[in-house]
């Protein structure tokens, strides 16, 4: 189930560096929440399985343009941090088949990834280790576009 509230990350700010992102009209990017880019317009929307989008990274700020594009939600995203970002990893739930370390992830939604393909297979990191704090998580080094 997708996240439908900013949900802070627990990161130390002074390690990380952040990217802003655009975000689409009638989308919001959660603080927390994976996030994508729309590949025709450039512009930001919450992650899903959907054709044309490609992962951005996750959501340092939440968004939300109303009904306009452009509001900027700040992304952790490798493009900029290339040390820190390479090495981030997060707790996602996991739908589907049991993942393998190594295995890629591919986004279901904001919060969710699955080991298998998805109809539209927008990849957005690769699997760790189970996480063992959260039995039906697991850790997932994200890697977005760059």
């Amino acid at each position: 189930m997708a996240i439908t509230k900013d949900t802070p990350l627990h990161i130390d700010a002074s390690r990380v560096e952040l990217d802003p992102l655009a975000v689409k009209a009638g989308s919001v990017i959660y603080a927390g929440g994976l996030a994508c880019v729309e590949t025709a317009t450039g512009l930001g929307v919450d992650a899903t399985d959907a054709a044309g989008l490609e992962f951005a990274g996750i959501g340092w700020t939440g968004a939300d343009p109303g009904g306009a594009d452009g509001v900027y939600a700040r992304l952790h995203s490798r493009g900029v941090a290339q040390v820190v970002a390479s090495r981030l990893a997060v707790s996602c739930k996991v739908t589907g088949a049991t993942p393998t370390s190594r295995a890629n992830a591919f986004i279901v939604d904001n919060d969710t990834v699955s080991a298998s393909a998805t109809t539209h297979s927008v990849k957005c990191g690769t699997f760790i280790s189970p996480d063992p704090l959260a039995p039906s998580r697991w850790i997932v080094r994200l890697t977005p576009i760059q």
